[in-house]
């Protein structure tokens, strides 16, 4: 077993995400600068270009690294971390996983993972039977926040 697996946003994807993202964030700006200046009209305008920004920026620029100890998720409003010792159960409800432990969740997404996708599983599933961890596979639906797994470093 590999000590370390990273998992990026496919390269074509992340192209298309960012090529995307960064009008948005420019048109999102110039919006918000009208807003202060007076015009509210343009106020559902900014909200709709600043989601699509965000969420441009959020695919973009998210990493999923799995090793022996952790599993990290970075994206672009931080990073989350969950070490095996705590995760108690791992459901998978495509194209999500959730690591979940004691009050604390970490969401991987497999959405944009590409040819990776199933060298994570099969990390995911040797850690599993490594540490007696249940894996539900289809598992009741979660929330895809993480919880109480924010790092800051």
């Amino acid at each position: 077993m590999e000590d370390k697996l990273i998992i990026r946003v496919v390269w074509w994807m992340q192209g298309i995400m960012m090529i995307l993202a960064l009008p948005c964030t420019l048109i999102s700006v110039i919006m918000l600068v009208a807003i202060v200046r007076g015009s509210s009209n343009l106020l559902i305008v900014f909200l709709l270009f600043g989601a699509f920004a965000y969420f441009g920026w959020a695919n973009a620029l998210s990493k999923i690294e799995i090793t022996n100890n952790d599993v990290t998720v970075s994206v672009f409003y931080g990073r989350f971390r969950i070490a095996w010792d705590e995760v108690r159960s791992i459901v998978i409800n495509s194209p999500f996983i959730g690591l979940i432990g004691n009050e604390k969740r970490v969401v991987l997404s497999l959405a944009f993972a590409g040819k990776y996708k199933e060298k994570m599983i099969e990390f995911l599933n040797q850690q599993a039977q490594k540490r007696n961890i249940k894996i539900d596979r289809d598992g009741e639906p979660f929330p895809i926040t993480h919880q109480n797994a924010r790092v800051w470093w």
